[in-house]
């Protein structure tokens, strides 16, 4: 009973992560309130989330704040593009839903349903993508396409998980004091194993650094190497 309730124990455990994901969300909402700081408030609180909630590091705070400053002259443009990509495709599924009524319509549609899912699961690792890897904004959106292409069985069940998260939040806004630092660590339950695997590949973890594809001149974050400490014994199982 003692062992349950010691520090390091699992129950407190636990509750020290549902506190850091609380903190989290909290600090994520302020800094999503300006649409334009999206994407950077996003890559902090996963940034602290992998570093702290996940690590069992410290400072929570201080970490997303160091990544959200670091990240806001990529994220900046990254949240316009997100922003306006969104926009577009929305703008398409209107069209196409006001003509479903005929085949070229309906065929319209659900192209657009189809590409738009893409879109989203590439929109879901921008943040991820630019809080590990240091690197331009072409750079992120062409690893986060190439991330969501080469996983989309794994990521859409994260995205459906999502929309339920957003609908939840709409209907009982409490909620976005824990849905996003959820979902932000459910997240990197996939996306931790897939940069790792890619760092390995591509002779990015230790020693020199070589050319990885897509993006040659894509350079791994320091904080990468976090990664292999915590996602070792789940990729020895795989």
């Amino acid at each position: 009973m003692g062992g349950l309730f010691h520090h390091d124990g699992p129950l407190m455990s636990a509750l020290s992560a549902i506190g850091g994901m609380m903190m989290l969300s909290l600090l994520w909402c302020a800094a999503s309130v300006p649409a334009v700081t999206l994407i950077p408030a996003s890559a902090a609180m996963y940034h602290a989330i992998v570093k702290t909630v996940r690590g069992g590091g410290t400072g929570a705070a201080r970490a997303f704040f160091s990544s959200f400053k670091s990240n806001l002259k990529q994220g900046i443009p990254l949240s316009l593009l997100c922003v306006a990509a969104a926009l577009i495709l929305y703008t398409c599924l209107d069209f196409g839903a006001q003509m479903s009524a005929r085949p070229f319509g309906l065929a319209y549609l659900a192209i657009g349903l189809v590409l738009s899912l893409i879109a989203a699961c590439v929109f879901m690792l921008i943040a991820p993508v630019l809080s590990r890897f240091d690197c331009g904004v072409v750079a992120v959106l062409r690893l986060s396409a190439w991330f969501a292409l080469g996983s989309l069985p794994r990521l859409l069940p994260l995205l459906i998980l999502g929309l339920i998260f957003a609908a939840a939040a709409w209907f009982w806004p409490p909620l976005l004091l824990f849905l996003p630092g959820l979902h932000m660590w459910t997240l990197s339950q996939v996306t931790e194993k897939l940069f790792l695997k890619y760092m390995r590949a591509n002779g990015l973890l230790g020693g020199e650094v070589q050319a990885p594809a897509p993006e040659a001149q894509a350079e791994a974050h320091s904080a990468i190497k976090e990664a292999e400490r915590f996602d070792l014994d789940e990729d020895k199982n795989d």
